[in-house]
């Protein structure tokens, strides 16, 4: 039977098998079974609840729910069918389910919707066994059942959400509850991840750093590479979280590869809001001022200089937050104090780097075999640096600490051909890596090598993309994957229902310092392909680009920035980073990148005119006129030169229509777009473009018939393309030109369809602007109270995006409160408004859907025939 897929407000179920890797190894082929019959029993259960599945992928299902009351209740039912089932392994499964509902349409047998990336994200929080929902599955229960236990756990801070969100653990008293805290970050004090083994001394520096870390100080921890510097960080965080009212926050600047994107990451890091026409930093400072926080930096030797320069101008304008860095180099600022950490005390059985050796290789100093001596030895061995002590002890259960001890110094020849610059107490380590690296297999080190080259990790179809190669075959990764996350060389973290890999960050260093250069340069080279063919413009309008990118944006940057990447392949994925600057209206950060990019390869290319003219349309989009007409300018001779890239043939002229738009000039934009038309477009996406042009162009001249035509032909091109994100402003565009001609009905259709796509998209302004619309209805069918209702919410979302209404639409806002106000008097009119800004997004969203409904729908005659 054909799978009919719910529409409008829909509750999205995910669900992953924890620990699913290991499952895979302890069972080999048998894990085939045990997943084929894991799915015939959740299957079963969302069938009893009126669930319909929408995908499974791999050991994670994604069902779709009409009803809450239903997906919980399946939620309860799976657990407990799990619970009973008695499976071949070693502990019993546990499965993580998270519930999310929201605004959803169904497109080819699947969601292009928000409140689905929003549900995946839900359930990576969550543990195996655990279910969590949402504030907005919560709201949507129509039964109050004693048989479902809800507990609040707080707020949380949760990717592809803006602003923090609650979350609700759904048990049941039959169901063994687990009480574990979710995996991500509080919403209000830090983001710091607790680490999963216990800390072995550092009681002494513990306590001194955080004595040290105090508003206006900054701290450096400083040593070599595996002494400890990012554990002891977290642990002072931690430890410190409840002396800073505005929180502890953790940024990993290891994946960093260009000291102008580190703002960046602090904006993500601490959830700085964008604001239009800012820069990532002067984000960072708006959030930050006034406020006592403790920022972390962490691994910040490679990025010295930049990072001493945006610390300085921090402190100077926040001078209340405290900074911790972690390096293996002083910033070297005035004030800096910097904190030499040690390694660990080796000298006896009793020391701490026994200790450690000891927890981590799970021995206790009495069992049989255990040699404290020895232990101690090897301890010395690497001079005590915990990182090479923890790699050692992953290998207690194939050799003794005698024998390894031994292989340290016998590898003579190794440390002979070590840089004499390199401090001596560094250099065990190093000798720890070759003797862990000796280990493995030929392919397994090949792999090794080839999965350093990507700056910010990998999904297994990354690792695939890119170690594959003679001799290895793409088959052939995924085990060589999970063989290194055995040997303790990978490390591994679950994002949107799947697993994404990442070397430790110095056995990645040391990794890329000692493989063949022939080999890493042609790794470089497919990863760029790769991403170059997953993420490059020509993909930039396919269904999730901007997700997918928002994950593997690092690794984009670095091969982009990497001055060995082919200069078109740099430049085309630069553009996509400014792209998804100008998608998430980040339009200042994306200027930067850009500029960036093009002072490196300014060479004529087609690609480089693609790349000024996005410069110019985001510099368009902060009303630098001035700025956008000289790039467009540059940009038009460098085409008439070289060309234009056939994915974005009308660019030159696009941006010079705006520009004239811009500056006053409609009757020069709609020329531009008329004779480019008459050309003919490569691509629906640069006809659509055009055909929004010069409806722009002819609105601005009040040709308002022209404009509307245009608009109908502009609509046309998107629909082919799928360009959803125009279709959405189109509607929009649509729907006011419609209500300036007095055609109700149709602007009621057109701001229906920009509704649904924007808040299917999860865009808040497009949602603000269709409140205004219906508030405009609802008064004039004499709901004046209604009207306020959603004209204070539109407001309440149009103030937090940051968006200023033009002079029309301010107008008009005010005309209707004016008129609302004499119609309600004072008392009732301020209350109206302020139940509006305090309402439920998504009832006023469902309630202005019925008003423009109600006003799309054809007139009917009083013989009841339309």
């Amino acid at each position: 039977m054909e799978k009919v897929l719910p529409s409008g407000t829909v509750v999205f179920l995910f669900t992953d098998i924890e620990g699913s890797t290991g499952l895979i190894r302890e069972l080999g082929d048998r894990y085939d079974d045990l997943l084929g019959h894991h799915h015939e029993l959740l299957r079963a259960v969302w069938s009893r609840h009126d669930g319909v599945e929408v995908a499974t992928h791999g050991d994670a299902f994604f069902v779709a729910f009409v009803s809450a009351d239903d997906a919980i209740a399946a939620t309860l039912d799976a657990q407990r069918t799990l619970a009973a089932t008695d499976w071949p392994t070693e502990h019993p499964l546990r499965v993580r389910m998270g519930l999310h509902a929201g605004y959803a349409r169904p497109v080819d047998d699947d969601y292009r919707a928000l409140a689905v990336h929003q549900a995946a994200r839900v359930v990576d929080a969550a543990h195996g066994g655990q279910v969590l929902a949402t504030d907005e599955v919560l709201a949507l229960r129509a039964e109050r059942s004693a048989d479902v236990v809800l507990t609040d756990l707080g707020r949380y801070r949760v990717r592809d959400f803006d602003d923090p969100i609650s979350l609700h653990r759904i048990s049941a008293p039959d169901i063994a509850v687990d009480v574990r805290p979710p995996r991500v970050r509080p919403a209000e004090h830090h983001n710091l991840v607790r680490p999963t083994t216990s800390l072995v001394d550092r009681v002494v520096e513990q306590a001194e750093l955080a004595r040290l870390a105090r508003p206006g100080a900054l701290v450096t921890i400083l040593g070599p590479g595996g002494t400890g510097k990012t554990r002891l960080s977290l642990e002072v965080g931690l430890a410190v979280v409840d002396e800073w009212p505005d929180g502890v926050w953790f940024v990993d600047l290891a994946p960093i590869t260009e000291g102008e994107v580190v703002p960046m990451a602090i904006a993500t890091a601490i959830s700085a809001r964008s604001v239009r026409g800012n820069d990532a930093l002067s984000d960072v400072v708006a959030h930050l001022a006034g406020s006592t926080a403790l920022l972390i930096l962490d691994n910040c030797e490679h990025l010295a200089a930049p990072v001493a320069t945006m610390v300085a101008d921090l402190r100077r304008r926040c001078p209340a937050i405290g900074l911790m860095a972690t390096s293996r180099v002083p910033l070297g600022l005035i004030g800096e104090q910097v904190y030499q950490l040690r390694p660990l005390d080796a000298g006896d059985v009793e020391s701490a780097a026994v200790q450690l050796f000891l927890e981590r290789s799970g021995r206790t100093d009495t069992a049989e075999g255990t040699d404290l001596d020895e232990i101690a030895r090897l301890c010395r061995a690497v001079d005590g640096l915990p990182l090479a002590i923890e790699l050692a002890a992953t290998r207690a259960h194939l050799l003794t600490a005698g024998e390894m001890a031994d292989r340290m110094r016998t590898s003579v020849s190794v440390i002979a051909t070590r840089d004499p610059s390199v401090p001596e107490r560094q250099r065990s380590l190093d000798r720890l890596l070759d003797w862990s690296l000796d280990l493995l297999s030929p392919d397994e080190l090949l792999v090794l090598c080839r999965l350093a080259v990507p700056a910010d990790g990998f999904d297994l179809a990354l690792a695939q993309a890119v170690a594959a190669g003679d001799p290895i075959s793409g088959e052939a990764v995924p085990e060589l994957v999970w063989s290194l996350l055995d040997w303790s060389l990978l490390i591994r973290e679950v994002a949107a229902g799947q697993s994404r890999y990442a070397l430790f960050w110095t056995v990645r260093s040391y990794v890329l310092q000692h493989a063949d250069a022939a080999d890493i340069a042609a790794t470089r080279h497919r990863l760029a392909e790769v991403l170059l063919e997953r993420l490059g413009p020509e993909r930039s309008s396919s269904s999730g680009w901007s997700t997918r990118l928002a994950v593997e944006i690092e690794n984009v940057r670095a091969v982009a920035a990497d001055p060995d990447t082919d200069d078109d392949i740099a430049r085309s994925l630069a553009w996509s980073i400014g792209h998804y600057h100008d998608m998430t209206s980040t339009f200042r950060s994306g200027i930067d990148e850009i500029s960036r990019c093009v002072s490196r390869r300014p060479n004529p290319a087609p690609v480089l005119v693609a790349l000024l003219t996005l410069q110019a349309d985001l510099h368009l989009r902060l009303g630098e006129v001035d700025a956008a007409a000289e790039l467009v300018t540059e940009a038009a001779v460098i085409a008439d030169e070289v060309g234009v890239p056939e994915w974005d043939d009308m660019c030159v002229v696009r941006t010079q229509g705006e520009v004239a738009l811009r500056a006053d000039d409609p009757l020069l934009a709609a020329r531009l777009a008329d004779e480019a038309l008459e050309r003919g477009a490569a691509t629906k996406r640069s006809e659509a473009r055009l055909w929004n042009l010069a409806a722009l162009a002819r609105y601005a001249l009040g040709d308002l018939s022209g404009a509307a035509a245009a608009l109908d032909r502009g609509l046309a091109a998107e629909e082919a393309a799928g360009l959803e994100s125009f279709l959405v402003n189109t509607h929009g565009n649509y729907a006011e030109m419609l209500l300036q001609l007095g055609d109700a009905q149709g602007a009621a259709q057109h701001q229906l369809a920009a509704l649904d796509l924007g808040r299917s998209t999860g865009q808040a302004h497009v949602v603000a602007f269709s409140f205004m619309v219906a508030a405009r209805f609802a008064l004039e069918d004499g709901d004046a109270a209604d009207a306020v209702r959603l004209q204070a919410a539109a407001d309440v979302i149009i103030a937090r995006e940051g968006y200023s209404l033009y002079d029309a639409d301010q107008q008009a806002r005010e005309a209707l409160l004016d008129a609302a106000l004499e119609l309600l008097g004072p008392d009732e009119f301020e209350h109206a408004g302020a139940d509006g800004a305090a309402a439920p997004v998504d009832r006023l969203a469902t309630q202005t859907e019925e008003i423009l409904r109600r006003r799309a729908a054809p007139p009917v005659n009083s013989g009841g025939r339309p």
